[in-house]
């Protein structure tokens, strides 16, 4: 996950993720909107969000998805961070 000034000045904040297939393949990319957040515009910006970020995604033990044909929306499973509600 990454985030950008624009993404990190908006309320909620959001970050900007990449998910993979077991192969490093690109599957899915999009916008994780992270609620409880408001905008930093500091010019240092709080590290805090970012720290919780990491520190819950290290103790994920499923790092990418797999192909799941049952799944019509995606094809993959949805059990990496972020974990989406697709519409």
């Amino acid at each position: 996950m990454s985030q950008d000034a624009s993404q990190r000045n908006k309320t909620p904040q959001q970050w900007a993720f990449v998910k993979y297939d077991a192969l490093g393949r690109s599957i899915m990319t999009g916008n994780y909107i992270y609620k409880e957040t408001s905008a930093d515009a500091a010019i240092v910006p709080d590290r805090s969000k970012r720290e919780w970020l990491q520190s819950y995604s290290d103790t994920l033990k499923i790092i990418w998805e797999k192909r799941n044909v049952n799944d019509i929306l995606t094809g993959y499973t949805n059990k990496s961070i972020p974990r989406l509600t697709l519409m």
